[in-house]
């Protein structure tokens, strides 16, 4: 679900459909919150693409996107990102890392771990175009270890609440945090920035 109102949904070249600003965004703006249906991660469906998200910081556990809905899980993935994820009370919230410019693409590194025995051949593959593009959104597992420290010490100071059931479907808060503090963009961004 979008929390800001400024962007609008357009067919990439390569990637299906991608969000895209329709006005500046500032550095820290939180844009979304990761809404889908809990399920068991052996129930993840990537036949359409990547539109899961592990709930909680739970690998077990994942909130699946519906594609065919707007929503932040629209959101493409890329080496070189301007969004960032913010764990918030359980949820997985996107927000500017930067200041994003009107036009920009919207996009997100998904921190997918290493392949696994599904990558034969790997669905997985990056097509961002950018500079530093790797050629796949699998994280190096060094790098990865560093992002889930990042994440763990976020929820440390949050209320996660007890996992929902799985089939139930998550539904808007009542409020949302409208900026991430700068120490958070700071600690990603480097995060981001780390060479395996």
């Amino acid at each position: 679900m979008f929390l800001i109102k400024d962007f609008t949904i357009k067919k990439t070249k390569e990637r299906g459909q991608g969000a895209f600003a329709s006005s500046d965004i500032e550095a820290g703006t939180v844009i979304g919150d990761y809404l889908g249906t809990i399920l068991p991660e052996e129930q993840d469906d990537q036949s359409r693409g990547v539109y899961s998200m592990a709930w909680g910081g739970d690998d077990d556990t994942i909130i699946l996107a519906n594609p065919d809905e707007i929503g932040i899980h629209l959101i493409n993935y890329s080496c070189a990102p301007n969004c960032g994820m913010y764990p918030y009370n359980g949820r997985t919230l996107y927000f500017a890392l930067r200041k994003i410019f009107k036009g920009e693409e919207l996009t997100v590194n998904y921190f997918l771990g290493e392949p696994d025995e599904t990558c034969n051949p790997c669905p997985d593959a990056c097509y961002c175009g950018e500079p530093s593009c790797r050629g796949t959104m699998h994280t190096h597992p060094a790098t990865m270890e560093v992002y889930l420290q990042y994440e763990k010490n976020i929820q440390k100071k949050q209320h996660i609440p007890k996992r929902p059931q799985e089939g139930i479907t998550l539904k808007k808060l009542k409020k949302y945090p409208g900026y991430v503090e700068a120490p958070y963009i700071t600690q990603l961004s480097e995060i981001l920035a780390l060479k395996p």
